[in-house]
């Protein structure tokens, strides 16, 4: 038998005996829903858009979702729609074969009257995502053996 103790440390972590999921269940099944209706919602934009893409774009786009499931982390005023088309514009850039900018992109396939909006929260997308790989990257600094640093800081 349990103690009163036991009943209300399980009560607190969310879980009463009888019931069938716990509160923490039920948030990591709200949380898989929405991740994955945010996928569902860019495969439904790689087929409206004019651009041809290849599997591992896509798959790119869907691991930057994943990366990035809060997207509030990313732009806090954007829209689902906003991010996901900054995030495959992001990935298109990066992959194209010419020297076409992320605003030539832009300027093609978004409508002149939210051009200027969308301008802005792309390019705070791209930074966020380029300042997280950044940050993340493992960088080690070389030490040439040929160059006395003691003298180059004194200088």
């Amino acid at each position: 038998m349990d103690t009163i103790e036991d009943k209300i440390t399980r009560y607190k972590k969310g879980y009463v005996n009888g019931e069938v999921r716990s509160n923490e269940y039920e948030a990591r099944i709200k949380q898989e829903k929405r991740l994955n209706m945010k996928l569902d919602l860019a495969d439904t934009m790689f087929n409206e858009i004019p651009f041809t893409f290849t599997k591992s774009q896509k798959e790119h786009v869907k691991e930057l979702i994943r990366l990035f499931p809060n997207f509030k982390e990313l732009h806090s005023q954007a829209s689902n729609e906003e991010v996901i088309l900054s995030l495959i514009y992001y990935v298109k850039s990066l992959e194209m074969k010419r020297f076409a900018t992320h605003q030539d992109l832009i300027n093609k396939y978004v409508t002149p009257k939210k051009q200027d909006k969308f301008t802005d929260i792309a390019e705070i997308i791209f930074w966020k995502i380029t300042l997280y790989y950044i940050s993340n990257s493992y960088i080690r600094p070389r030490q040439p053996e040929h160059i006395d640093h003691n003298i180059l800081y004194k200088g």
